[in-house]
């Protein structure tokens, strides 16, 4: 026994001049790759073929011992964690912390409450999007949106079609984020008033007015806060929406938005 150990660590010596972590199981597989974390019953790594790919899990009872990159060397009792079979093989867990291609759907509702001349709206968003990097999300979305304005004299119903990034502050369970977005909306304006003009001499005029305006471009950002699930986020963001209008009687209004949706984290 002694002696197999001894062939093992010179092996695992000379796999580590590779400048990459050295894992070998107690079955003799020898795997090369990145150790990422180890936790109480448990060894997390990336495989050297796929540094950037899926975040791969496997029991300490499995592991005879592990090389670093930097030249340091750990061994592993055969201790059987409580519960758990030391002769399952590895298997990927859910990492949402490397790009990943493929689409992330996220879905969410809005709400923007009475604020300034907005007396009440909301809508819907879909976004197709994926993860670049650690933290930052982005994709492509459309939505349907409709808002009452300025006393319920103005009406607005429009798609927007935008571009979306959302960025986490940080990589916990429950974590805040920063989100973005930049777009053109698809619709239209009714401005339709009616009322009495008296003149100076006591004459009483029925003086209706009425205009039919485009949407236009508009900007938006906010920040807000995600929690992860096992097969996804929820998150509740608030918002800063800014819509141009081309309409001669009124400019484009600012929005408060209240948002709460789902992101669904498909398995690789």
């Amino acid at each position: 026994m002694k002696k197999n150990f001894i062939i093992v660590s010179a092996l695992i010596s000379c796999l580590s001049a590779s400048a990459e972590d050295v894992v070998v199981l107690r079955s003799g597989e020898i795997i090369k790759g990145k150790v990422v974390e180890i936790t109480a019953d448990a060894i997390k790594y990336r495989r050297s073929d796929n540094l950037e790919g899926p975040l791969y899990v496997t029991l300490k009872a499995n592991v005879l011992s592990v090389a670093y990159e930097n030249g340091t060397q750990e061994t592993f009792s055969v201790a059987k964690p409580i519960g758990q079979d030391p002769d399952s093989s590895d298997r990927p867990i859910v990492s949402d912390n490397y790009y990943d291609s493929n689409f992330r759907p996220e879905i969410r509702a809005l709400f923007d409450p009475h604020v300034g001349h907005v007396d009440g709206g909301g809508g819907m968003e879909f976004v197709l999007g994926i993860q670049v990097g650690e933290r930052i999300k982005m994709g492509p979305g459309v939505g349907l949106q409709w808002h009452n304005f300025y006393d319920d004299d103005v009406y607005t119903f429009g798609v927007p079609v935008f571009y979306q990034v959302r960025y986490d502050l940080t990589q916990s369970l429950v974590t805040p984020y920063l989100l973005g977005q930049v777009g053109y909306t698809l619709g239209h304006g009714d401005y339709d008033e009616s009322y009495y003009y008296i003149d100076g001499i006591g004459g009483c005029y029925y003086m209706p007015r009425e205009e039919d305006f485009n949407l236009g471009p508009f900007v938006q950002c906010g920040i807000g806060l995600a929690g992860k699930l096992r097969r996804g986020r929820l998150f509740m963001d608030l918002s800063y929406k800014y819509q141009n209008w081309d309409s001669s009687c009124f400019s484009g209004p600012s929005l408060i938005s209240l948002s709460v949706g789902y992101v669904w984290i498909p398995r690789k």
